[in-house]
């Protein structure tokens, strides 16, 4: 089934490590503010609480291990299959790490979401066209 939404006014941003709390608040964050998330994490329970109070269209939760090139190259296409595109990855324990010690945000323009988010180092914080 295609779930697909076309809206291109708002930001979708896929939310990695999503069932920490740093991942949820952030992926919390992102919806109150109108943006469509994508959140996933190791475990089903504690990303799915994530979607509670927001439409379908708005949230997507996925249970993977995006370390494993597998589950994320799954990742990817799950969540351009539902949103169209992903405008920005966010690796939320590195960020919340890198807050902690006031590190600066890596940040990289369009960087090709083909690579596990292993290979993107600490702090990754990456940002891609709609185009892949």
């Amino acid at each position: 089934m295609d779930h697909e939404t076309t809206d291109t006014t708002t930001t979708v941003a896929l939310v990695l490590d999503g069932d920490t709390d740093a991942g949820y608040r952030m992926a919390r964050t992102l919806l109150a503010d109108g943006c469509r998330v994508a959140v996933t994490g190791r475990h089903p329970g504690d990303v799915v609480r994530v979607m509670h109070g927001y439409p379908a269209d708005q949230v997507l939760a996925i249970a993977a291990d995006v370390t494993d090139q597998r589950q994320w190259n799954r990742v990817t296409e799950q969540v351009r299959d539902r949103f169209g595109r992903i405008d920005t990855v966010i690796r939320v324990e590195d960020t919340a790490l890198r807050a902690a010690s006031s590190e600066t945000a890596v940040r990289s323009r369009n960087r090709p979401l083909g690579r596990s988010p292993r290979s993107l180092g600490a702090g990754a914080v990456a940002q891609s066209s709609s185009a892949s």
